[in-house]
């Protein structure tokens, strides 16, 4: 036999085999003819045997070399993938699952972050309360330049954009456990003159209340949660952050906004429709696709 592509189709595919002698001859059952293995992402020569002539011999004249490209798999991607199956203690569990994963590599979302195409936006009603103004909180020079650095990252994503708003509330940094920065707005002040917003969210009771009984369980997260949703032109300056560098305001839903919450659940309410609570519940960005078969 020699070595060959395969072509796998729903788990199924077909091998063939040359007899160089002029007898026949039988294979035993359960006789072992060859390895597969996986095919790297990467440029190969591969040999394929030319079966539209009769051999003599099994000879390298008679073996035709292609060469075929495949689509480079992406690094991001990959990491991605390795860091789903970590928790995966088997090993051949681990592999096989990771074989499955990179079949469909192209359903992985390694985009930038986008606006959601949804006709609903952020309001911030803040009915005839006056703009409400703060001034930054005291920063180091470390912290300025870390400050700097994420704005200029979520201004090239679209995420912000430089305001001239009456507007203005303070930033928060925390420092996450891997030495990086989590960028938080004091919308406290803001979140004081606004209208409260009381579309429901599911409780813990009921969200656990239904899915019992179910043995098959798929979680969907959002990969942007907040982010994804665009807040309503004329509401933009209202978010608006300052910094000892300069003023900005969001185009998208920012955490720690009043009424944030009720406006996303809305979002992912409409979008699921009648499916909701029949095999699919959702809470914010977190979506679970439950059934018993």
């Amino acid at each position: 036999m020699s070595p060959s592509l395969l072509h796998i189709n729903n788990y199924t595919t077909y091998l063939e085999i040359y007899n160089p002698h002029d007898y026949t001859y039988t294979l035993p059952m359960n006789t072992l003819l060859g390895r597969v293995t996986h095919t790297p992402y990467e440029m190969h020569s591969c040999l394929f045997f030319d079966t539209s002539r009769e051999h003599s011999s099994l000879s390298s004249q008679h073996h035709i070399f292609n060469t075929i490209e495949l689509e480079p798999k992406s690094s991001t991607t990959s990491n991605t993938i390795d860091k789903l199956i970590t928790h995966i203690k088997n090993v051949q569990d681990q592999q096989q699952l990771r074989l499955i994963l990179q079949q469909h590599m192209k359903i992985f979302d390694i985009s930038k972050v986008t606006q959601a195409n949804t006709h609903i936006q952020h309001t911030i009603n803040t009915g005839d309360s006056l703009p409400i103004s703060s001034r930054p909180y005291p920063r180091t020079i470390e912290q300025r330049r870390e400050l700097q650095d994420e704005i200029q990252k979520m201004t090239q994503t679209n995420q912000i954009r430089p305001s001239n708003s009456p507007w203005s509330s303070p930033v928060i940094i925390h420092k996450k456990k891997d030495g990086g920065i989590r960028f938080l707005v004091d919308y406290r002040k803001l979140n004081s003159v606004t209208n409260k917003d009381c579309f429901p969210q599911p409780t813990t009771e009921e969200l656990l209340h239904r899915l019992g009984g179910h043995g098959f369980y798929t979680k969907l997260d959002l990969k942007s949660g907040y982010f994804q949703l665009p807040i309503q032109e004329t509401d933009k300056e209202k978010t608006a952050f300052i910094t000892q560098d300069g003023l900005w305001e969001f185009n998208v839903l920012p955490q720690g906004i009043m009424n944030g919450p009720p406006t996303f659940q809305r979002t992912m309410h409409n979008l699921l429709g009648y499916g909701r609570w029949d095999y699919v519940m959702v809470y914010l960005d977190d979506i679970l696709i439950f059934s018993r078969s």
